[in-house]
């Protein structure tokens, strides 16, 4: 009855998986666009240090940012990829339960 009960959960779970990888890939989206503004600030911030605009505290600070919005997308990466493995996961169980059902 447990088994019976786990398979019938199973396309909520893997519908709420789904939801779940749309959401995180519109923030990879949303990442990749904020680490490339990041990076040309960075770059704007570089040609000032250069011209002694800018002191080298200032640039580190945009340097930093930069960092931040690439871990960021590391992050979301991972959560992603965490996704994937569990969608999967699910997939392989319900398929391995269907062939070889247990009888109790």
């Amino acid at each position: 009855m447990q088994m019976y009960t786990l398979i019938h959960i199973n396309p909520l779970a893997v519908k709420q998986q789904s939801n779940e990888f749309a959401k995180i890939s519109s923030l990879v989206d949303v990442d990749n666009e904020i680490v490339a503004l990041h990076e040309s600030v960075k770059l704007a911030a570089q040609s000032k240090l250069e011209n002694g605009v800018l002191t080298s505290n200032d640039y580190i600070s945009y340097v930093n940012a930069e960092d931040m919005a690439r871990q960021n997308l590391l992050i979301h990466k991972i959560q992603l990829l965490m996704v994937l493995y569990t969608n999967n996961s699910s997939l392989n169980f319900k398929r391995q339960f269907c062939r070889n059902p247990i009888v109790l």
